[in-house]
């Protein structure tokens, strides 16, 4: 039943404005509307206000506008003439057609300004950590730098900095940052890396990043074996929490404090036990204590960022093929260091299969091997398929929670309106574009879902908080407006379609072909609802089988 609300909550409001945008429209044009129904089968509910009876009905799949003279058979009486849809202009019913799937396209906006203006905190642009060898290290960039513009555009947080950065692959930037109260200027070039498009997940895209995070890591160690860590007791991937009774912040900062100390230090570990569960990602944590000899150098006492360790190997997949190992420390990947494995990974999950050259250190012993990932089908958003790298490895992530700054209410206003305009824009092209690749045959048909898809994405979205409801409400708007402006009979699509004929022909078209038409739009509704209602269900049948036999 909770399933079935949100569902009502999401469809509901946009099924509504996508009717009223065609009866708002239509009434201004003069044509009379008989009924204003939401969903469709038996009627639940009405009344009658200005000549239109307004109702709900049963099955929410859908809803309409009743416009005289919208169905070929239907003629009005003496009192309706000049007042059906038939007796508009070309250009007047075209407006009347477009109008639904515009409210639809149009309402994210105001969606994501509410989104927008409930933000009150920001990141700022601060540098948390720098990769070793990315761009960012070779321009100079330290933890703490304070990035103030990017090619003198002014820049106050992270996100506007990712955007700025990413929008500028493999071309050089001038980014001016405060370090210790003294403005500095430097220049990077941002390097081009593949990433999944966040609006439409299917296509690749090509961003420029510079390697820093806005975050610190964790104090989640590497213990090098028969070292003065390991003897004391620390374990790798152990997670330090505190120090002396204090409680540790970053990695970096926990080094230079026990660097610094003259003296040993009692830590707190949250360690994972030997019973791995479902309490953590990591399996069942316990905190364990354990004393540290006072120590000038963290590395050559064997203490290590967990960050270039592989934390699971999957069976027979090609890391292991390889012959890596939970606990190997990963040195050099084709050649490069990578401070943190997880960007590594997420780097390769995007890439075509190709040989690569891994150095990694064991008990000690650096040793190297050749890995090749592989292309498999994976699992996806909402049951959804699409090919992926995969290479079976996974890594430690584990970060400091960023500072945050108040965001001040002009800025929340300025950046309610552009972002509400600009992340929409962005959503419509980025599903344009996935309405081209499905046609092209570059996205199969089983991605596309019906009623179920959308109840599932519903409740996953209310369930995460109603920002994430509300952004899956303008992504299905959006669906919803690209989808009924596609040239198919029955869809406003379709008779904006046959609107352009007529105008391009300069006279309607005849009686019996307007009557195909409109059958032929019923039968291809039909089926399509029939092939997406097979998608449900094949997506969804083990749920739908336990619920059956419950």
């Amino acid at each position: 039943m909770r399933v079935l609300f949100y569902f009502l909550l999401l469809i509901g409001p946009l099924i509504f404005f996508h009717e009223l945008g065609h009866l708002l429209m239509a009434k201004r044009f003069g044509v009379k509307c008989p009924e204003f129904a939401i969903g469709v089968g038996p009627k639940v509910a009405s009344f009658v206000r200005g000549g239109t009876e307004y109702t709900i009905r049963m099955l929410p799949l859908g809803g309409y506008v009743r416009m005289l003279g919208m169905s070929p058979e239907e003629v009005g009486g003496a009192n309706d003439i000049g007042h059906t849809l038939a007796d508009r202009k070309i250009w007047q019913r075209a407006l009347i057609f477009l109008a639904g799937p515009a409210m639809n396209l149009i309402l994210p906006i105001p969606v994501f300004m509410l989104f927008h203006f409930g933000v009150v905190e920001k990141i700022p642009a601060t540098v948390g950590f720098v990769e070793a060898e990315s761009p960012a290290a070779a321009a100079g960039l330290q933890a703490g730098d304070r990035i103030v513009a990017v090619e003198g555009k002014r820049v106050r947080y992270f996100d506007q900095l990712q955007r700025h950065i990413g929008r500028r692959p493999g071309e050089e930037i001038e980014v001016s940052i405060e370090r210790a109260g003294e403005r500095l200027t430097l220049h990077a070039t941002p390097e081009p890396v593949q990433v999944r498009d966040s609006v439409f997940p299917l296509r690749v895209v090509t961003r420029g990043i510079l390697g820093f995070q806005n975050t610190g890591y964790a104090a989640v160690i590497h213990v090098d074996g028969g070292s003065v860590a390991s003897r004391a007791g620390l374990r790798t991937f152990d997670r330090i929490v505190s120090a002396d009774g204090e409680a540790v912040g970053d990695l970096p900062e926990l080094i230079r404090q026990l660097e610094e100390s003259a003296t040993e230090t009692d830590l707190v570990v949250l360690r994972r036990s030997a019973h791995r569960g479902a309490a953590s990602e990591y399996g069942i944590l316990e905190a364990v204590a354990v004393t540290l000899p006072a120590i000038s150098d963290a590395t050559g006492a064997g203490l290590r960022s967990a960050q270039q360790t592989i934390l699971t190997v999957q069976a027979h997949s090609p890391a292991a093929e390889a012959g890596l190992r939970a606990g190997d420390r990963v040195t050099r990947f084709d050649g490069r260091r990578y401070t943190d494995l997880r960007n590594l990974i997420r780097r390769l999950q995007v890439m075509e299969p190709r040989d690569h050259k891994v150095f990694f250190v064991r008990d000690g012993t650096e040793m190297s091997a050749v890995l090749r990932p592989v292309r498999q089908e994976v699992v996806a958003e909402f049951g959804t398929r699409r090919d992926a790298t995969f290479v079976g490895l996974a890594a430690y992530g584990r970060y400091v929670p960023p500072d945050t700054v108040k965001v001040g209410l002009g800025e929340r206003i300025v950046s309610a309106i552009t972002k509400g305009v600009s992340d929409t824009l962005q959503l419509i092209a980025g599903l344009i574009m996935g309405v081209f690749y499905l046609f092209a045959g570059k996205v199969d048909s089983s991605s596309l879902g019906g009623p179920m898809m959308i109840a599932d994405a519903a409740s996953q979205a209310a369930r995460a908080g109603w920002q994430q409801f509300v952004g899956m409400m303008a992504l299905i708007s959006v669906n919803l407006g690209i989808l009924n402006l596609l040239p198919i009979p029955g869809l406003d699509g379709g008779q904006l379609a046959v609107l352009t004929f007529e105008g391009v022909k300069r006279e309607p078209l005849s009686m019996r072909a307007r009557q195909l038409i409109h059958f032929v739009g019923i039968a291809m509704i039909v089926l399509l609802m029939v092939f997406v209602f097979k998608n449900d269900i094949e997506r969804y049948w083990a749920g739908i089988a336990n619920w059956l036999n419950s």
